[in-house]
């Protein structure tokens, strides 16, 4: 399969200078160190060095995407080969690329909306029509809600959301819906899969035959060491998938340090992909805590070995899509063994029929070209400690790439899908495009742009997902216009909404 870029418009950055999130700690978007409008040149050639080397160099990171510090790759990636990983793409695409001119804007009435309703965003608002309405979900280890005002969209600079829809629709344990009530004795008890991270990726609307329509939010869930300076001294939070007594030096706790940069400790994180659900009718009433079902997906080594060491570091960064007939989820399987056949570390999806709406136990992994492995463990119990020494089903990768994320839209009036991954390669940090007829099997790797750097501050559009030409939806496509948006952390606390405009030719031969 090929398919190649006609015309690469003029790439459109929007910018929203909103806060990344170390879980609730974000900075004043105020202290942003862009200039109010700038605007840089950035080539499509795979040689080209990044244009942010001059930046801040320590800047705060999520610790759900920021390499290990021993290496340019996320931690538990493929590497210690004891078996072979090849995978035969279809046939590379046929790719004309122009250069282009990126317009960053530091647009301060939108931080100001923003910050003012509570939310800030580590992923691209990811769009959804519930209701007759567009809903923009803005992520972070909490999840907040809202409706554009009239005319306005995305591509708006100012008054862009009605503030008076806004809603609280997740939050970790820890954040306790955005009051940042970090009280240990309040969630030790709390549900080990939303403890420090409980933020939706994405959304569908599904309705199944015979049933009302339902909204599924793919949750990003995380349970790691974390530290927190609130005014009188540290608080510190253990993981809860060790043992419970387990005791931990300072340097094995997730948090801002004196010099105010956010660390991580890989060996401490543990990381969830976990479904909720709500009758369409019932969003904006009911939050997507009320609609938890759990884990849905579990890594394939599972999360500890026998001897009680981390076997993974879990399930990172899902993103769902639906044919009409099956809910896929996308994930990045961190498992750390290669000794066995599908319990490798990649980029791997699991499915469910839609009459299912997401339910734990429905889900199948693709492994060896078939759906027949069950993506939990036999007789999961969600409740239990046990499970975190039990495997996930077996999964083939599909994708031999170092993922960061990997997000899927349906081009309208084709049988075509497009896949965009933000991925770190050879070349460094990269943004491409794949082709799909069927969801699995996806075609060579269109490069839209690679930022030669170790450092994930340094790319641009990270988590990236699709936009239709009026920025309505995020799953759906028109292949004559389109947009890719994600974030950007420009060497500041600060974390902006880009996009770039784009058209594709994708046929089979």
């Amino acid at each position: 399969m090929k398919f190649r870029i006609t015309a690469l418009f003029l790439a459109l950055v929007a910018v929203f200078s909103l806060s990344s999130c170390n879980n609730g700690k974000e900075a004043d978007p105020s202290s942003s160190s862009l200039q109010e409008e700038s605007s840089s040149q950035v080539n499509t050639e795979s040689d080209i060095s990044s244009d942010s080397a001059s930046k801040d160099e320590s800047s705060s990171t999520p610790s759900s995407s920021k390499p290990s510090a021993s290496s340019s790759k996320p931690s538990g990636d493929i590497g210690d080969d004891d078996i072979d990983i090849n995978i035969t793409y279809t046939n590379a695409p046929k790719v004309k690329l122009a250069s282009r001119t990126i317009d960053i804007k530091n647009n301060e009435p939108i931080a100001a909306q923003v910050k003012q309703m509570g939310y800030y965003i580590e992923m691209p608002p990811y769009l959804q029509m519930v209701n007759g309405k567009v809903k923009a979900f803005l992520a972070t280890s909490w999840t907040g809600m809202a409706e554009f005002n009239s005319g306005k969209t995305l591509k708006s600079t100012s008054n862009v959301f009605n503030t008076s829809s806004k809603k609280t629709m997740s939050s970790s344990s820890i954040v306790n819906f955005g009051q940042q009530t970090w009280k240990p004795e309040t969630i030790a008890n709390e549900p080990y899969w939303m403890r420090n991270y409980y933020g939706i990726f994405n959304t569908l609307t599904v309705k199944p035959a015979g049933k009302e329509e339902h909204l599924l939010a793919i949750m990003h869930c995380e349970n790691k060491n974390e530290r927190f300076d609130l005014g009188t001294g540290p608080v510190y939070y253990n993981n809860t998938v060790f043992p419970l007594d387990k005791v931990y030096s300072q340097d094995e706790y997730d948090g801002a340090g004196p010099d105010g940069v956010y660390k991580e400790s890989s060996g401490t994180y543990f990381a969830f992909t976990s479904m909720a659900v709500l009758p369409s009718k019932d969003v904006g009433t009911k939050t997507f805590n009320d609609g938890d079902l759990g884990p849905v997906i579990w890594p394939s080594a599972g999360y500890l070995n026998s001897k009680g060491e981390q076997a993974s570091q879990g399930l990172r960064h899902p993103t769902g899509f639906s044919d009409g007939e099956y809910v896929y989820i996308y994930y990045l399987d961190t498992s750390k063994t290669n000794s066995e056949a599908g319990r490798q570390a990649g980029l791997k999806v699991a499915r469910s029929p839609i009459s299912e709406l997401g339910k734990p136990g429905s889900f199948k992994t693709y492994f060896s070209g078939k759906w027949e492995e069950d993506a939990l463990p036999k007789n999961f119990d969600k409740n239990s400690r046990d499970m975190f020494y039990k495997k996930g089903g077996k999964s083939s990768i599909i994708i031999n790439d170092q993922i960061v994320r990997f997000s899927v839209a349906k081009v309208k009036g084709t049988p075509y899908y497009l896949g965009v991954e933000e991925a770190w390669t050879s070349q460094g940090l990269s943004i491409m495009l794949r082709a799909s007829r069927d969801l699995v099997t996806w075609g060579d790797p269109l490069t839209i742009y690679n930022v030669q750097s170790g450092k994930h501050t340094d790319g641009y559009l990270h988590y990236p997902v699709f936009y239709n030409k009026n920025f309505t939806s995020c799953v759906e496509i028109d292949k004559d216009e389109f947009y890719i948006g994600g974030t950007f952390g420009p060497g500041t606390p600060t974390t902006y909404f880009q996009y770039v405009k784009l058209s594709v030719d994708i046929s089979d031969n």
